[in-house]
């Protein structure tokens, strides 16, 4: 009885995302709900292909070699269980950390960062750099936003993806813009090194791959 009460407000709960509801299983077995959405125009995923990945838990425990999608709207990643099912599952254990080969590209996401704007320590940023305990980081979200095509009465929903930068420096999260005037301004003391590396390396600061490269140059130890 208390099983059918539950399906039932289950099936009442509905948000603006018009979404389709299902019970799933993730890989230790447990039930958990994941939603599809509908009515939306694009995509809330990073790929909408499954990826091959690598994810690590809050508790140490890593799953090697398995199809992920990454919901850069929920901010969550999800696995593929099966071959031939195309079901999104969800891990019931918290992920610190989850890597993508991502078009031949490995892309690493990490939570646990101090809140900043809109984003709390379970957000997942990708790391574009690594020295020390200094990261250079890209967070990628979808938002969703409306509008009216001409003479229409209805109102039309569409993904649109957003970028951010941030810096963590000296336990601090920075919000960035990229270009040689950010660096110079948040990296004083390496502004030899920075004019130097941009004098002989081609730089597309809308490129996350260039970018980390001029990060690591930076607070590396050349």
């Amino acid at each position: 009885m208390n099983k059918i009460i539950l399906t039932f407000l289950l099936c009442l709960s509905t948000t603006f995302l018009s979404a389709q509801q299902m019970y799933l299983t993730n890989i230790n077995g447990d039930p958990v709900l994941t939603k599809t959405y509908t009515e939306i125009i694009g995509s809330a995923f990073l790929s909408d292909n499954w990826i091959d990945g690598t994810v690590t838990t809050i508790n140490g425990k890593t799953y090697k070699n398995i199809n992920l999608k990454y919901d850069l709207f929920k901010d969550e990643p999800y696995f593929k269980q099966k071959e031939n099912d195309e079901s999104l599952y969800a891990f019931t254990e918290k992920i610190k950390t989850f890597t993508l080969v991502n078009l031949g590209v490995e892309e690493t996401y990490l939570m646990g960062f101090p809140a900043v704007d809109n984003y709390t320590p379970d957000s997942y940023y990708q790391v574009l750099g690594k020295i020390n305990e200094n990261y250079f980081l890209k967070k990628t979200i979808k938002t969703i936003s409306e509008s009216r095509p001409y003479n229409s009465s209805t109102t039309e929903k569409t993904f649109i993806e957003l970028q951010v930068y941030y810096l963590f420096k000296d336990g601090k999260m920075i919000k960035f813009k990229p270009s040689k005037k950010e660096f110079l301004a948040n990296f004083p003391a390496q502004s030899e090194k920075i004019n130097a590396y941009l004098k002989t390396n081609d730089v597309d600061f809308k490129n996350g791959k260039d970018l980390g490269g001029l990060f690591s140059h930076i607070l590396g130890a050349n």
